[in-house]
């Protein structure tokens, strides 16, 4: 195995982990020099920024608000970029190996699939805390797949 591209790559993807991180919290009104931006409620939907997010957003972004206060911006990110860089590697491996739940593919898709399996077999597929009718909706919708 060529050991020399994992240590370039490993490094790289966490850099793009923090990027995608610090812009998620973005897209949810946090950032490092400045206050949340305020969340409206309405419904069952949240503002923030003039973007709707759903309502059971808000308490995580709340959780997320006091962290970065507590711990700081760069800390809360790098946490978070390494968390997410460790829980895909090892759903890769999972993958590979045949360790996923029903045998599903969760990053990559089927032999002749054009998405992730899972997305393909979304409406089969039976995991603990997920709602078959919304599961059956974002499919259908076809326009939806990351909520999915």
């Amino acid at each position: 195995m060529n050991q020399s591209l994992l240590k370039s790559f490993a490094p790289d993807a966490r850099k793009r982990f923090r990027t995608a991180m610090e812009q998620r919290a973005a897209l949810l009104g946090l950032s490092s020099d400045k206050e949340p931006v305020a969340a409206q409620k309405s419904g069952n939907k949240i503002y923030i920024g003039g973007k709707a997010f759903p309502a059971q957003w808000e308490e995580q972004r709340k959780k997320l608000a006091v962290r970065i206060a507590k711990q700081g911006w760069n800390a809360v990110m790098e946490e978070a970029a390494y968390t997410w860089f460790n829980r895909f590697a090892a759903l890769r491996y999972m993958e590979v190996h045949g360790y996923t739940p029903q045998g599903v593919r969760v990053l990559t898709p089927a032999p002749q699939g054009t998405q992730p399996e899972i997305l393909e077999r979304a409406a089969s597929i039976n995991l603990p805390g997920l709602k078959k009718e919304e599961i059956l909706e974002l499919k259908l919708d076809g326009q939806r797949h990351e909520e999915l």
